[in-house]
Formats: C-alpha cells, structure tokens, sequence
C-alpha cells in the first residue's frame, strides 16, 4: 500500500479506519494517530455541499463505485479535488477499500475543456440546424428537376449533416452533464409506463429494420424515487445501439426488481456482439470499435460515455455482457431512492426525504 501513489485507506462497516498509506498522511498534512477513527473525523469529504459518508456511495451492493465531484480542504486550507473508489470486500464483515486520487490539476484542464465544448457545440447548432433544413426542402421541391449525380451529392451532403447535429447533440448532453447544469429532479418513476414508451418509440424503426422488438415486465414492479428523464435517456441509446448493431433477429427490454428494492433494466439484441477486447474501453469517451461492422453503421462514440456519466448522476451502476457474433446485453440497476453524486444541497435532499416518507 505505501508504494501506492495514491492515498488508500480500509474502512470497517462502521467507517472506521483500520489500514492507511503513506499517501493517505500526506493528504491529511498531519501526522496524528488515525486508526481506529472514523473516516470523518480524519478526513471530512465534501460533496458539492455537504459531507460524503463513502460508504453509502455503494448502496449496500458489492460492486466497486468511482465517482468524482469531491473535495477536502488540506490543513493548509487549499481545496483538494479527489476521485474516489470504493470498493466493498465479499466476507460478511464487510470492509471497504477506499482508494482517494488527487485530480485537482486534472480537474482545472478538465473545466478548461468542457468549457471549450460547451460553446463550440452551442454556436454549431444553429447554422448545422439551417444547413440540414435546407438541404432537406432542396431535396423536396427540386429532386425531381435535379441530376442524379446532383441528388446523391445532396443526399450525401444531407447525411453528413445529420451525423454532425447528433454529435452536437451528444457533446451539448455530455457539457451539461459534466457541468452539472442538467436539470434534476428526483420523482416516484413506474418502470412499465417507461419501457413502454420506450417500446412504442422504437417499434417502427425495429419493424422497418426487419426486427422484432420485445419488452418484459412484472406488473407489479417497485416505485423507485429517481431522475426519470435520465433513466429514460440511458434505455433510448441503449436500444437504439440494439437496433443499430443488430441485422437479424431481435432487441428485448426488460426489467425486474432488486432484492435491494430498487430496478434492474436490461436491454438485450442478437446483434454483432463485443469482444472482450473492446468491452473494457466500452464506455471510455469518442471509443468505437475497429472492425468493419461497427464501421459500417454510423455513431460519434458518445452515447455509451453519456450514459456513464447520466448513471453516476443518479448512483445506478450501469454494465454490459457480451459475446463476439452471439449478441449483447447491457443492465443499468437504478437503487430504491438516488442519492445524487453530484447534490443540489439542502433542497433535494428535502425533497427526497419527503417522497421517502410518502411512499
């Protein structure tokens, strides 16, 4: 552990701490005693607003959680921004490897970045926008007087134009979010009303592709307290990737629930599959895979990354299982009640306890 870069520190099921790192004391700026303390005491970690407990980051599950959007402040009094990993141990007594980076000089360039994207992708908008409406009323009045080659120039000019809107689009998406500037509200969500929507949304275009679109649900599914539109965000790429990537058979969706009380959405096809290669750079930003299938269908490597980062938004876990030529499916387990990564402060959090305590 102390030949570790960054800080680690192992937490008991009480959060106290039981093993740090050198680097650990060096985020402290201390060198007090700190084992057998509570992480809060010794570190106080902050998310936009308010104190963290890391341990209720992984709602109770046991799967590993990275989320970023915290802070310490060090005894120097400077900010220190962190990505945080927690990682729960699989023994009854459970105990929870917490791993803290130091990414406030990432953090700076990252703002940089997004702020970059953020306006360039709002001043694209509007002559994208005018370009594709023009082509497109060219193409209705005139195509019939145009030549050919003319046609299919503006044809081709007019699909270009509709793949660079979507990437506006998804970097637009991808700014907020990361920006935290997307509008959140946390509400009682009914997963059958959802995936049919979704459903009769995705149906014509399934039926035109030649494929069967399937849905399953129980009719008595939890209530699940959430941010319905990015839920609803995640399923629509998701099964528009199904039906993209998929030329014979069928894309499901389907959902049930969590011993937890919470939803288990899944989103199936019969399509070209992931190698297990790609599947580890899957949800990494612009990521496409390089084999011709993939080539063949148009995407700007976006989708999968915004449904990431909508995911940590809301504290679901989002993953996929895949074969290479036998299909794919990708879950996104929502808990009973969203603990936002990134909070609104005191407001939310009221409102959250308030619909808790109705239903």
């Amino acid at each position: 552990m102390n030949s570790l870069p960054d800080a680690v520190v192992l937490l008991d099921s009480h959060g106290k701490v039981q093993l740090a790192n050198d680097a650990f004391s060096d985020l402290l700026r201390s060198s007090g005693e700190v084992l057998g303390k509570s992480l809060a005491e010794v570190l106080p970690v902050r998310g936009s607003t308010a104190l963290v407990n890391l341990i209720e980051l992984t709602n109770g599950g046991d799967k590993p959680v990275r989320r970023r959007g915290f802070t310490v402040t060090s005894a120097a009094g400077a900010e220190v921004s962190l990505e945080i990993t927690v990682t729960p141990s699989p023994e009854r007594e459970r105990h929870y490897f917490v791993l803290l980076k130091d990414i406030t000089n990432e953090k700076s360039l990252d703002q940089q970045r997004q702020e970059f994207i953020s306006v360039a992708a709002h001043e694209l908008r509007t002559p994208l926008s005018i370009t594709e409406a023009a082509l497109s009323s060219m193409l209705l009045i005139s195509k019939d007087q145009m030549k050919p080659e003319a046609v299919n120039l503006a044809e081709q000019a007019q699909r270009n134009i509709v793949f660079l809107s979507a990437l506006v689009k998804d970097l637009t998406t991808l700014a907020e979010a990361q920006q935290d500037s997307l509008v959140v509200e946390i509400k009682p969500m009914s997963a059958a009303n959802l995936i049919e929507q979704v459903y009769d949304d995705f149906l014509p275009v399934a039926t035109e592709k030649g494929l069967k679109l399937t849905k399953h649900f129980l009719s008595n599914l939890p209530t699940v307290l959430t941010t319905e539109h990015f839920v609803r965000e995640i399923l629509e790429n998701l099964v528009s990737n199904g039906i993209k990537y998929t030329d014979h058979g069928s894309v499901s969706i389907s959902a049930v629930p969590t011993p937890a009380g919470g939803l288990l959405f899944s989103v199936s096809d019969t399509g070209i599959g992931i190698s297990a290669a790609n599947q580890a750079k899957l949800f990494t930003k612009f990521f496409r895979a390089e084999d011709y299938q993939t080539r063949q269908t148009g995407g700007t490597g976006l989708g999968l990354y915004l449904c990431l980062e909508l995911a940590n938004r809301i504290s679901a876990h989002l993953w996929a299982q895949s074969k290479l030529h036998q299909g794919s499916t990708f879950y996104l387990e929502v808990p009973p009640v969203s603990r936002l990564a990134k909070d609104s402060g005191q407001i939310v959090q009221a409102k959250v306890n308030s619909l808790v305590d109705q239903l």
